[in-house]
């Protein structure tokens, strides 16, 4: 009754409140029970301690027996909880499981009282009912040796057999020293001594000792007296004979490693082991065994004495293995720079913590291996062995250094490093090594990207590119997405280049009166891969490898040699290396010249024409450079001029195609290339007519049309355009006013007169007998650029026609660009002149084109001799010259439609046209009504259906020709705007969405026609800016932090995964090509584990931000696709805000009455025109209330 008659009494179920705290007990069980406190609870205390005794003084068994329930029952189902006791009834099975026998501890004391008495026999019984077998074996043993101390005098052999026996069981139990006094008394001393040595630790080393030398065992007692520190013993020993000689040098050594003996206060053994040393070292030496006198040397206390006796002797590779071993690294590190011995003096550089001098040193070493071994030329690094060993040595010193340093190493190691490399890999080493202004890093990378571009098929490169590819940026992009083109090799060529030539004006101002910071920066990169030291303040360096292929013969004899070392004067190095440069470059650049030469070669397509065209331009560019008389080599200029005549004939031929594909803004980005427009010039001697030396007409035809968008031409061009063109004829006339009218806007009439006439000339020569004749579409293009010139006058104070197409290209061209801004002059008074030449102008092409429209024999074989891989079949060319056709003859009112549409159709121009503009067009001669209006509503929805509307430019005279068509209505003011025009006309190159928004219906029941519209309806575009301005801002949000953390770098893994989580989103809900479902999943769970998990899961998610940056590089695939939709943000914002500027100043065009077109007249076209006029808009607004069934909308 412990607790029943415990003073706590009810307060043991304060217990229950400490089984709820633990969790032992279920929370929600609803058990009554008081606070602990500790004023109240004072005696619990007490009683716990009372327990406590009353469990741990238990023998065997503990029964707690209590007869009421009430207050043993917290305590008691807290045991049952943890399951630490049974509940029993009080019955016969309890009492008989009380009964207990002599347990096994009751013999063990037992056992024990008995040994201690020296009864050993009675206390091996107890020990053994006790299943104690180590105790019963000491007893037995102990025994033993009681019988043996009584016996061995009467009974030698009991006595030993007892102490045998003895010695060998208090080994087996762990009592060695026991079992070595027994092995003395039997006069074993060998075995006493192995035991106490092996068994009995230091404190009996001593004690083995004697038993050795009793044993007469010397060695053995020398080592053992040499770790029991007794020394005066030990060197005893080792005198005992000559066999001990070197036994006695070891111990000596040891001891001075552990400084020992200098603790030692014995003048005897200090004079021993004097004398010890000198009588061995001289013996050694007499013999002329070095090897075995230099052990003693280096025992000698005195390192003066030991390099005197060395040097004396002449020993000094000897005294170089001592001074290491004494470390003395720096002496060390002069004997071996003295000896050539380049690792060595980096291994003891490295040891005298001069980390930085080792590590330049072992790089300087790895570059001349890998560059400049057997066999080798310089390139590429030869792969060894030992390579990835030495770097990463390199790197463990620079780690010793600064973290500057470190990083500088690293970039450096992973250039020169063996291990295969990829494309991005190799960019972002080039990258790292500008960073930190490592200008070998930047050397070995950007060949290495050479390499990898020059070994790879031409077919592996990427053509399809467009103008801003050749930005470094750009190409920086490429490279590490692990893709070549044209642009990437010609970035990478001259990054290479530029460190040779700077390198190369080094070397030939090398003379000078001082170095700067610039030009220790070049000498220290030719020295590092020439392999050369420079050799303290004397003007020479020493040549790491003699053999090397950049020493010249005259270089080789320039040689001295001190020792194991050769020397060669600052100027000889200096000429070997411009030699030696001199070949790279030409070597190199021929390479890349002859890559790019298979690459222009591809069939062109439209995707590629531009970058092939860019690809020319760099041969031409490289090809240049290499005929430089600084830079030409002998016997290159006939492999040059190949090139030279690839350039001239392909540009052309590309460069039209680029034209011809309509991309005319990526026309003139490469005419305003001055290498485009030096390859200009530099074909016009090369396309020389045989019979005068004139220029021939289809260079002269291919000329013009560049110059005319280009809006370039210079003195220099200009006088030799004359040298190859006749004084009086009318292409030099109008080349001449051309250079006029581009330097001061002047003469206009002039210039189109000898355009007009310069065409008409061409035209009527007898193209059949010509080599090169200009092609049709190239002379349509110069006629359509007539046309549009010449009656650019009647905008102000009329109208022209003319198709969208033509005029997106007249707007790109700078010439006629130029030429409508001098006709939108406010103050310029009408010019009879160019009225006059208007009609002219347009009355000879709209006879030169009826003349070819007639005749489709003749364009086909027009066509046919002109064909290049850059010219047009004979469809595309029939229809331009239709649709140049039709809205000329409307502007200058040169004839009649219909009876043109006629003539063209008896000559069947029509079937080769497409079938929705040819069936529009020749409904035409069912209209009861011929009038031009008519004819104007057809043929503006002809070219609708072909996607080229029609473009009515000006103020007609007349609204009602403009009423109820399909067209732009474009005023003049709106031409001083051309971004606004070409925003509306070209809605797709600015991002822009398309659709179509339905008028309402007119009053009278009629439908009215649908408006092309470029901006969303007002309901529908507010609906749209709410749902989308949180998006936008969350945009605006993540390219700034991408932004952000390029501009610092992708170092922080935190910071990229806080990127993540931003563009997560965006991710979604885009789903950019190239981030496929895995990848996508792989940035859910980084993002989701940096969010919501632990420090150890977040862990996790830094690890797998890692992994993104390895094999494929995933990481620098995401930031890709946001920096492209970055920029494309950044331009859709500025083509909205063009656009929204647009869309307030344009107006409706008003549609015509229901009664202004009559049943006899042709159909309502179904789509209404609209004017980006602004007065036209104010007017519209003033009659919007009087006017009825008026549709509105914005184009």
């Amino acid at each position: 009754n412990f607790f029943g008659s415990s003073p706590l009494r009810n307060k043991w179920r304060v217990l229950y409140g400490y089984m709820k705290d633990r969790d032992i007990i279920s929370h929600s069980e609803e058990i009554s029970h008081p606070g602990f406190d500790r004023s109240k609870h004072y005696l619990l205390c007490s009683e716990l301690k009372q327990l406590y005794v009353a469990i741990t003084r238990t023998r065997q068994r503990l029964w707690i027996c209590e007869n009421t329930e009430d207050y043993c029952r917290p305590m008691f189902d807290y045991w049952k909880k943890l399951c630490l006791v049974e509940v029993r009834l009080l019955d016969s099975s309890l009492i008989q499981a009380m009964q207990t026998g002599s347990s096994s501890d009751d013999w063990r004391l037992r056992g024990t009282k008995l040994f201690n008495e020296g009864q050993f026999e009675m206390a091996t019984m107890c020990f053994e009912k006790a299943g104690d077998a180590h105790r019963e074996k000491l007893a037995r043993a102990a025994g033993l040796v009681a019988t043996a101390n009584r016996v061995i005098s009467t009974n030698l052999e009991l006595g030993k057999a007892s102490l045998q026996t003895a010695s060998e069981i208090y080994e087996s139990i762990g009592m060695h020293e026991k079992a070595a006094t027994c092995y003395i008394k039997l006069g074993d001393y060998k075995k006493a001594g192995m035991v106490y040595m092996q068994k009995c630790g230091t404190s009996k080393l001593e004690d083995a000792g004697d038993c050795f030398a009793m044993a007469e065992c010397w060695s053995e007692a020398a080592e053992v007296f040499l770790k029991a520190k007794c020394y005066t013993k030990c060197f005893s020993m080792c005198s005992k004979g000559k066999k001990l000689f070197n036994l006695g040098l070891q111990f000596l050594q040891q001891l001075e490693e552990e400084h020992s003996l200098e603790n030692s206060k014995s003048l005897e053994v200090s004079a021993i082991r004097t004398k010890y040393l000198d009588n061995c070292a001289q013996h050694y030496f007499e013999r002329g065994d070095i090897k075995h006198m230099m052990p003693f040397v280096k025992a000698f206390s005195s390192m003066d004495y030991v390099r005197a006796f060395l040097n004396s002797r002449n020993l000094v590779d000897e005294l170089l293995s001592l001074e290491m071993e004494m470390g003395n690294f720096l002496e060390a590190a002069g004997i071996a720079k003295h000896n050539g011995d380049v690792l060595l003096e980096v291994d003891m550089l490295e040891k005298a913590g001069l980390f930085e001098d080792a590590t330049r040193l072992l790089l300087l070493h790895i570059i001349v291996d890998s560059l400049w071994s057997s066999n080798s030329r310089g390139w590429p690094p030869k792969r060894y062995a030992e390579k990835e060993q030495l770097l990463s040595k390199a790197k463990e010193m620079a780690e010793k250094v600064s973290e500057c340093f470190y990083c500088f190493v690293c970039v450096e190691a992973d250039a020169l490093s063996d291990v295969n490399k990829s494309l991005p890999s190799l960019n972002c080493t080039l990258v790292e090594g500008r960073k930190c202004a490592n200008l070998l890093v930047e050397l070995v990378a950007s060949r290495s990207i050479l390499d990898v571009h020059l070994q790879s098929r031409a077919s592996g490169y990427n053509i399809e590119l467009g103008p801003g590819s050749e930005d470094e940026n750009s190409c920086n992009d490429m490279l590490a997405s692990n893709q070549m083109s044209p642009q990437t090799l010609f970035y990478v060529w001259n990054n290479w280049k530029s460190i040779i030539i700077k390198v190369l004006s080094q070397l030939c101002h090398a003379d000078g009166p001082e170095l700067n910071d610039y030009a220790v920066m070049y000498e220290d990169l030719c020295a590092k891969y020439f392999g050369l030291r420079k050799d303290g303040e004397a003007d020479r360096y020493v040549v790491l490898n003699v053999n090397a292929s950049w020493l010249s013969t005259a270089g080789r004899n320039s040689l001295q040699q001190d020792g194991n070392r050769c020397f060669l004067g600052a100027p000889q190095c200096y000429s070997c290396a411009q030699c030696f440069w001199m070949n790279e470059l030409s070597s190199v650049g021929f390479s890349v010249l002859k890559k790019l030469e298979a690459i222009v070669q591809i069939s062109p397509k439209s995707s590629s024409s531009y970058t092939l065209v860019r690809t020319i331009l760099i041969i031409n560019e490289i090809a240049k450079f290499l005929e430089e008389p600084q830079f030409s080599m002998p016997k290159s200029s006939m492999k040059l001029r190949s090139f030279f005549v690839l350039c001239g004939r392909r540009f052309f031929e590309l460069v039209f195609l680029v034209w011809r594909d309509g991309t005319t803004r990526s026309l003139l980005r490469l005419l305003d290339s001055p290498a485009a427009y030096g390859l200009i010039a530099d074909s016009l001697n090369s396309n020389l007519r045989p019979a005068n030396k004139n220029l021939t007409h289809g260079h002269l035809g291919r000329t013009t049309m560049l110059l005319l968008h280009a809006a370039q031409l210079d003195e220099a061009l200009l006088s030799r355009l004359l040298q190859y063109l006749d004084n009086s004829s009318d292409w030099a006339e109008f080349f001449q006013y051309f250079k006029r009218f581009l330097d001061s806007g002047g003469d206009r009439s002039s210039l189109i007169s000898n355009f007009k006439r310069s065409l008409e000339f061409t035209f009527n020569v007898k193209w059949k007998d010509e080599l090169d004749y200009i092609s049709p579409i190239c002379y349509v293009g110069l006629m359509e650029c007539l046309g549009f010139m010449a009656s650019s006058c009647l905008i102000q104070n009329d109208f022209i026609c003319c198709t969208k197409s033509l005029l997106v290209n007249m707007l790109e061209c700078r010439t006629s660009k130029v030429y409508i801004d001098t006709c939108l002059v406010s103050n310029s008074s009408p010019d009879s002149d160019l009225d006059r030449l208007a009609y002219t102008s347009g009355r000879f092409i709209y006879q030169t084109i009826m003349a070819i429209l007639t005749s489709k024999h003749m364009l086909q074989e027009w066509v046919h001799k002109t064909s290049c891989p850059s010219s047009t079949s004979y469809k595309p060319v029939l229809l331009r010259l239709v649709v140049t056709l039709y809205p000329l003859i409307l502007t200058l009112s040169l004839g009649n439609c219909y009876e043109v549409t006629h003539n063209l159709l008896r000559n069947e121009v029509f079937k080769d046209l497409p079938v929705e503009f040819s069936q529009k067009i020749v409904h035409a001669l069912q209209i009861k009504s011929r009038t031009p209006s008519n004819f104007t509503r057809v043929l503006a929805d002809a070219l609708a259906a072909i996607g080229d509307n029609m473009v009515v430019i000006g103020t007609p005279k007349s609204p009602v020709d403009c009423q109820n068509l399909n067209a732009y209505m474009i005023s003049k003011e709106d031409l001083y705007d051309v971004p606004k025009i070409m925003a509306l006309l070209c809605p797709e190159e600015a991002s822009y969405v398309k659709q179509e928004t339905p008028l309402p219906e007119k009053s009278d029941g009629n439908k009215s026609g649908n408006v092309i519209s470029g901006n969303i309806p007002k309901d529908a575009q507010d609906n749209e800016m709410e749902r989308s301005s949180e998006m936008d801002l969350a945009d605006e949000i993540l390219f700034e932090k991408l932004e952000t953390l390029r501009a610092e770098g992708l170092k922080n893994p935190r910071d990229i995964i806080e990127l993540l989580v931003s563009a997560l989103p965006w991710l979604e809900s885009n789903t950019p090509a190239g981030i496929d479902k895995r990848l996508l999943d792989d940035v859910r769970r980084i993002c989701s584990e940096f969010e919501n998990g632990s420090d150890r899961v977040r862990g996790r998610a830094f690890l797998a931000v890692e992994k993104l940056r390895q094999g494929e590089n995933k990481l620098q695939l995401i930031l890709r696709v946001l920096t492209e939709a970055s920029l494309r943000r950044i331009e859709s914002e500025a083509t909205k805000k063009s656009m929204n500027d647009w869309s307030s100043d344009a107006a409706v065009q008003p549609q015509a009455d229901a009664d202004r077109c009559s049943d006899d007249d042709e159909p309502d076209t179904g789509e209404a025109g609209a004017s980006t006029s602004k007065k036209a808009a104010q007017k519209q607004k003033s009659k919007k209330k009087s006017k009825k069934s008026k549709g509105r909308g914005k184009k």
